[in-house]
Parts: C-alpha cells; structure tokens; sequence
C-alpha cells in the first residue's frame, strides 16, 4: 500500500487527506468503566464511542442515588488532574490518505487507494493502535467487476485481517444504453481472513445480492446471508426499500438477538427507526434529527433500560460530540445519569 500511494505524491491533485483528527474526552473522574475493546477493521471513532457510551452500567446499591452520594462524599480527594490528565482525557489521533485514479496509464482498472492509521493512548502508549489499507479496481467488462482488497493490522494484539470483496454492479453505462428499462442489480462476495500468531484461517463468508425494481411499494431490495466460522453461526439479512427511498425495512435474523425495523424519513431532517426484537418482544426507538446550524441530534430510548442522546455539534476545525445517558429503571433517578463531553479537533 505504501508503494503505491507515497511514489505517486508528486501529483497532489490526486490525493486527499483526512485529518489528523484528534478527540479529548471530558467525563466524569469518579465514573468507572471496562476497558475499551480493540477494532481491527477500522470503523469510525465516533461510532466506537457511541457503543461505548451505550454500555449499562454497574447495578447500584437499593438505596436510591447512591452513586451520587458516594460521588459528594469523596470530593475532599477531588483534583483537577483526575480530569485533565492523558488517562482521562483518552487521546485519540485519526489520519487518513486517500487517492482516486493513481495510475490512469499504468494501471486504469485501479480507482482507489487509502491508507489509515489510529493511535489510541489508552490502548498503546508509544505505538500506533491500527493501520489500515485499501485498494478498489473495475473494469467494465464483464458487467462491471469490482475488486476490493482490505487490509488491516491490530498492533496490540497482533492480529491481521485481510478482506477480500468481488461481484459486478451490474449497471454499467454501456449496459445501460442498451437496455434502458432494465433492472439494475448487484452481486458481490465477501471472505475474510485472519492472520494471528503465525495462523491463518478463514474468519467469515458474506454474500449480497441487490435488485432494483419498478415497483413504487419496493424499489429496491438487498439480501445478505452471512457465515462466521470462529463462532459457527450464520446470520441472513434483508432490507426492502420503498420506490421513493424514504422508508426501509430491515429484517436481521440472527441467533442472538433477530430483530425487525423500520427506518422512516419524516422530512429532510427527521429520521425514525422503531426496532422490535423478534426473541424478546424488546422494542428499541431511536430518532435522528438534522439541526439547522447543521448539528445532529440522535436519540435511543430502550423503555426497560435506559434513554441515550448524543449531540454532535459540527464546527469550523471540527465538532463536539457530547453523550447522555439516563437509566430508566426503579431506583435510579435522573442524577444518576452518566455525562460526557468529547472534543474533536481537525489539522
């Protein structure tokens, strides 16, 4: 990946960078929590959060508001640097580059080439936390065929993961012209790989296949059946589409928690999405609003657990994303709520 993208810097159009990205965490100095788990594949540090947030915490005593209390009663050992030291605070440094068509001469059939690298200081002091790398290459024979080349590298744990992608769009340009009316679909193949203390093995086998249709009640629909050989369960999702796109169903069976939703588009900047699990009879609502200062506002609430929002601020070197999590059980009243503050600068 290196030898593809820094030989061709000379040529800066073709390149873009994302970051450094850097997040501060502001939260509570007497709120305990688990150690963060390690990703491999790379996903989105806001998103990372948010899971995190989302945890239950540790049940509490009967008496009500006892964290609370026991929180008051230790501010004599209070200091600052329980807020502002690096443990607290938990850096966390994004940097991304990517670049699109490198070789036009050489190589047309590469379209992309990225490469991401996350230090976490919580998780490695010294060293960087993942590095992550992709290649994507079409060709428009054959229907379109589209290859991508994921790899990424756990340096904690040592642990390597190679993503393999392959299928056709099925909606080339030339496809297109000839057949105008034609149904446009897609089919693609998934494995992926883990490299770990010397060992490989095929980790997981995912399948798609994606059809539009002329129907204004279904427009498009998606189905994804999914084979995991570490914890040998197979999985199988659908997803329905109206012909206007604003609404969606998403039946995800699985063996351990198979649920049904509904995603809703109200307006331009109002989403919902109820989801039922179909085990349990849980149901879960979640609400998605857009800001008109361009902000975001994203609500949970589980009426048997806990109701959590998150208010991502967008500004002009970043944004502030701040967590609220209120528990919704007997016992526990609203100042036993968890608060926290990150702060995520763009370079």
């Amino acid at each position: 990946m290196l030898a593809l993208i820094f030989p061709l810097a000379a040529n800066a159009r073709r390149f873009q960078s994302q970051g450094p990205i850097l997040t501060l965490t502001l939260k509570d100095p007497y709120h305990q929590e688990d150690r963060p788990s390690r990703n491999i594949n790379g996903d989105d540090i806001e998103e990372e959060a948010s899971a995190a947030s989302s945890k239950s915490n540790p049940a509490e005593p009967s008496v009500p508001n006892a964290r609370w209390w026991r929180r008051r009663a230790n501010l004599r050992s209070f200091s600052i640097a329980d807020v502002f030291d690096l443990q607290s605070l938990a850096p966390n440094l994004l940097y991304a580059i990517r670049t699109s068509n490198p070789l036009p001469n050489y190589v047309p059939a590469l379209q992309q080439a990225s490469l991401t690298a996350q230090y976490v200081y919580n998780e490695l002091k010294g060293r960087p936390n993942y590095i992550e790398g992709d290649i994507t290459f079409h060709t428009n024979k054959l229907n379109g065929i589209n290859l991508d080349i994921g790899t990424s590298y756990n340096v904690a744990d040592d642990v390597s993961a190679v993503t393999v992608r392959l299928g056709s769009s099925g909606d080339t340009a030339s496809a297109a012209a000839a057949s105008p009316n034609r149904q446009a679909y897609g089919c693609f193949g998934t494995a992926r790989f883990i490299v770990a203390k010397g060992k490989k093995r095929l980790s997981t086998l995912r399948a798609s296949y994606h059809v539009h249709l002329p129907f204004q009640n279904l427009g498009e629909f998606t189905i994804t059946p999914e084979y995991n050989f570490d914890t040998m369960l197979s999985s199988f999702t659908c997803v329905g589409k109206s012909g206007s796109g604003r609404t969606a169903a998403v039946l995800d069976v699985n063996w351990d928690n198979p649920t049904l939703s509904v995603v809703h588009a109200i307006d331009e900047r109002n989403t919902i999405q109820p989801e039922i699990s179909l085990m349990n009879a849980k149901i879960l609502y979640n609400w998605s609003m857009q800001l008109k200062s361009g902000g975001i506002l994203k609500t949970s609430v589980d009426p048997t657990e806990a109701m959590q929002i998150t208010w991502i601020d967008q500004t002009r070197d970043g944004k502030w994303v701040t967590d609220f999590k209120l528990p919704l059980v007997v016992g526990q009243g609203p100042l036993a709520g968890d608060i926290r503050v990150r702060r995520q600068f763009t370079f």
